[in-house]
């Protein structure tokens, strides 16, 4: 509180506020107290004792001596402070800090809405070009086998606009200075621009057309991104309940869908990059991210819980009802996988089995879902200490599987399940700071 002449029934506010600070005090003593007597409460300590201040100065004398603590001035102008002083624009940015876009498996990126190329006017976004942005929210349905092939097509429109800006000259030039540094770095007989790497350039570039296009181009158009909406929980945002069986099979549909396009699957062959944003970054994208990596990975669902919070490092949260949701998409993608290896051993004796790097359990496999044999036909890779890394028949890797599912899984997948199946468990907590977490009892 603030002015030259407090008057007595700001006084009595303030009496009031500190007798009520006083009792509320006196409350939580009493119950620390009978906590630390019945042996609970470790850890707790002694409650603080608030103060209630009353500041007589006038208000331009705060402003003169500290001028980090006003949020809006004495002519009521937001000032330069008020990014610390507003806690709830502090907040919101913190948040988008929190969960900043990042890659949990190779080209398939998850973040906030700021995330979206042009989705943040203060470039608190992730920074990257995506092809396809998946925008999950409660108000939104799963998106049709019709709506898929839509994005597909935009997405074909949006490359045949980017080749006609290159062929038509309007690609990106380099600057005079980046020539010149190119020729400091990599001499030739002649001074001038490198030889042609296959890109269309200028011969003789205007340096406002070169500023034009160095600009980063406008990035809330089609012909930036292709953006899709999915449904971000299995509550309608008026509550309902949405059919288990309709939403497995439309998850698995867009799974199917996104993998396509990021392991570059599609007609095009073009590995494409991926981004699934909602509104705070990790609640309404938790399903189509978890199935995703249980589809991408051949893993099952409490090892894709484990994948995104240990090694994709970024929190999520799931409703309960979500919960059943997940087990029927873990069951049907396992089952998919289950037809496949059947569907390769039966035609072992017909083709040539491809191969794939042992090290990884399935993942190389299933990368190559819906591939041919004769795409990885190769007997070795490189690296390991003999040069090379004994590859194992796609036929091995599929009795393997086959095998751990007869088991009732792999290890791996049988230590998780220990503490995911427990009647406590409900969730991870949300990572606040590295080594800071949200949770529950």
């Amino acid at each position: 509180m603030s002015g030259s002449d407090v008057s007595r029934h700001q006084l009595e506010a303030d009496h009031r506020i500190a007798e009520a600070q006083e009792d509320l005090y006196q409350i939580r003593m009493d119950e620390f107290y009978s906590l630390q007597n019945r042996g609970v409460g470790e850890g707790l300590s002694e409650p603080i004792r608030y103060g209630v201040w009353v500041l007589v100065e006038p208000f331009h004398q705060v402003e003169r001596f500290c001028p980090d603590l006003v949020m809006i001035d004495s002519q009521g102008r937001t000032t330069q402070h008020a990014r610390q002083t507003d806690l709830f624009e502090r907040e919101a940015r913190e948040s988008r800090a929190m969960t900043r876009g990042s890659e949990v498996v190779e080209g398939f990126w998850v973040g906030n809405d700021c995330d979206v190329p042009g989705g943040a006017d203060d470039g608190a976004g992730a920074r990257m070009s995506f092809d396809l942005c998946v925008r999950a929210s409660e108000c939104c349905e799963m998106p049709s086998s019709g709506m898929l092939s839509t994005t597909s097509r935009k997405l074909y429109e949006m490359d045949k606009r980017k080749k006609e800006l290159e062929e038509s000259g309007h690609a990106w030039v380099p600057s005079p200075a980046t020539i010149a540094l190119r020729n400091l770095l990599s001499p030739s007989t002649s001074p001038g621009p490198l030889p042609d790497t296959g890109t269309k350039r200028l011969a003789s570039p205007n340096p406002q057309e070169v500023t034009r296009q160095r600009r980063p181009r406008r990035s809330n158009t089609d012909e930036d991104y292709v953006s899709i909406d999915c449904a971000g929980s299995c509550r309608t945002i008026t509550g309902q309940m949405r059919n288990l069986n309709h939403m497995t099979e439309r998850v698995v549909d867009l799974v199917y869908f996104l993998r396509k396009l990021v392991e570059g699957r599609d007609k095009t062959g073009r590995k494409r990059r991926v981004l699934v944003h909602c509104q705070d970054g990790y609640t309404e994208s938790s399903i189509i991210v978890l199935a995703y990596i249980m589809s991408s990975l051949s893993i099952s669902l409490p090892e894709a819980f484990l994948h995104l919070q240990l090694n994709a490092k970024r929190s999520f949260f799931l409703y309960p009802s979500d919960k059943p949701l997940l087990r029927k998409v873990d069951a049907r993608l396992a089952a998919d996988r289950r037809s496949k290896a059947l569907k390769i051993i039966s035609t072992t004796n017909t083709a040539t089995p491809a191969s794939v790097p042992s090290p990884t359990r399935w993942k190389s496999w299933t990368l190559n879902f819906g591939k041919s044999d004769a795409d990885n036909t190769s007997a070795s890779a490189p690296g390991g200490p003999g040069g090379a890394i004994p590859r194992k028949k796609t036929v091995d890797v599929a009795r393997d599987m086959l095998k751990d599912e007869e088991n009732g899984g792999s290890p791996a997948a049988l230590d998780a399940r220990v503490w995911f199946d427990d009647r406590r468990f409900d969730g991870f907590p949300s990572r606040i700071l590295p080594y800071l977490y949200l949770g529950n009892l």
